[in-house]
């Protein structure tokens, strides 16, 4: 619960990563990560 809600800041600017609690920071990486991926391919698929 704690990443996504961690995730979203870091998404939205709100925080950094560097501001992400050690224990969090790897796993909010990760999801931060597979967002941006997933953003990407949907923005591929509606503009082709």
């Amino acid at each position: 619960m704690m990443i996504n809600y961690f995730a979203m800041q870091v998404q939205l600017g709100w925080i950094t990563l560097e501001q992400v609690p050690k224990r969090f920071r790897e796993k909010v990486r990760k999801l931060v990560e597979l967002a941006e991926i997933g953003a990407s391919e949907e923005k591929q698929e509606t503009e082709g």
